[in-house]
């Protein structure tokens, strides 16, 4: 059984999605403790912006069992209080699939479509299979879901426009700021989603770049010559002052800008225009209460009416992208009902092959070699003939039926004694 438990931008505000982010030395923590117990077969978490997911295998328990477990392991990892039923999601087999396909063909994400969702797919997967904590279920699982976000963005439309988080801030950042080459722009981070946004900004052509980051030398890649500094983390809020915008997508799992840092901020008097934007999870610039009307602050939810303007023109290739999700959600559970069968085409072969041996035995006594061995021959012949005829039917009767009720029927059925 394939379960998923999430959390994401449309069930949860920020400040309880960000309890629930994993770092990567808590997804291995916490997937040791889930397969530690042996219940939990496999496991993958995807943590982003804008989603916590974890996707399980299990057929110890009911689907309903498994959750309820799920869900107090993770309240105990998290050291927080169980939060309301709706702000987790809960998908089994066929459901668990699809979800999966349409955040890796960007159709769950904030900005409709994006690219980058993919990249952070298959990094949790590879994560947590170079871990061990996959097996085949899950493997060719995520597999297929790379196949449906390619087929999704090279086969619809949904591809055009702006297509990642990291270059919607950008765009954002030029709206509410002067002219590129006037301005000054510090960006916090320099991981995937940093790097996007640096590429973008160099596009731009803006006047200065300046990078904080905890690693120098990995800001100085990204900078690689052009115009600016490479800063420290701690460094950011002297800073602050000369930028005319921010854009953080830091890893850093803390609070960068407090809002007591703000509130001092704004009381040197300044009529330059400041927009800072937060697309980290945790946060790490912090709303205060009261905000000069000559500064902007936004956090990731803030960017929903943005991502939604951004979409329309997109949507409509969601029908074709959705035919696409059908596909291949049914071409991986054949593959999964196809595995369900193995112990009873096991069954019927063995079964078959007893009868075959047992009869041959008696048979074998009184008759000349040449004889035993042209019977045992055709024995052969009629078992293989007879097992292939009983497991085209098995398939055949499996086919559209994904419940595996009746393989132990068959199973029994083929078991022969002699």
């Amino acid at each position: 059984m394939i379960q998923l438990l999430g959390i994401n931008h449309r069930t949860a505000a920020l400040e309880i999605r960000e309890k629930f982010s994993f770092t990567e030395q808590e997804i291995v923590s916490f997937s040791d403790q889930l397969q530690s117990d042996g219940e939990i077969d496999e496991v993958v978490i995807l943590s982003t912006c804008n989603r916590t997911e974890i996707y399980f295998s299990q057929n110890g328990w009911a689907a309903d069992k498994a959750f309820t477990y799920l869900l107090g392991k993770l309240a105990d990892f998290k050291k927080t209080e169980p939060m309301p039923g709706s702000c987790f999601y809960r998908y089994t087999d066929r459901q668990a699939i699809a979800h999966l396909f349409r955040v890796s063909a960007g159709l769950d994400s904030l900005l409709f479509g994006e690219d980058q969702i993919i990249g952070q797919v298959k990094d949790a997967y590879i994560f947590s299979t170079e871990k061990g904590y996959t097996d085949a279920l899950l493997m060719r699982l995520f597999q297929k879901s790379f196949e449906a976000g390619k087929r999704v963005r090279s086969e619809t439309c949904i591809k055009k426009g702006i297509t990642s988080i990291s270059h919607l801030a950008v765009n954002l950042c030029e709206r509410h700021t002067g002219t590129p080459a006037s301005l000054k722009v510090m960006v916090i981070g320099a991981g995937k989603a940093a790097t996007l946004v640096i590429t973008a900004l160099k596009k731009l052509q803006v006047g200065e770049l300046v990078i904080a980051n905890r690693t120098a030398s990995r800001a100085r890649s990204l900078l690689n010559g052009y115009r600016g500094k490479v800063i420290g983390l701690n460094d950011v809020e002297a800073h602050l002052p000369s930028c005319h915008a921010v854009i953080s997508a830091s890893g850093a799992q803390r609070v960068l800008l407090s809002s007591q840092i703000l509130e001092e901020h704004f009381k040197h008097p300044s009529q330059m225009e400041q927009v800072l934007i937060d697309i980290s999870v945790p946060v790490s610039i912090q709303k205060p209460e009261r905000i000069p009307d000559h500064i902007r602050i936004y956090q990731i939810d803030d960017l929903k009416e943005e991502a939604q303007q951004n979409a329309e023109t997109r949507k409509t290739g969601l029908a074709e992208a959705e035919k696409i999700i059908e596909q291949v959600v049914d071409e991986y559970l054949q593959w999964y009902a196809s595995r369900a069968l193995r112990p009873a085409i096991q069954s019927i072969t063995d079964g078959l092959d007893s009868i075959s041996r047992n009869e041959l035995k008696e048979f074998r006594k009184g008759n000349s070699k040449e004889v035993q061995e042209a019977m045992e021959a055709y024995s052969n012949h009629l078992t293989q003939k007879y097992a292939r005829a009983f497991i085209k039917n098995l398939k055949e009767l499996k086919e559209g039926n994904h419940s595996g009720n009746y393989l132990d029927v068959v199973e029994r059925l083929f078991k022969f004694t002699s």
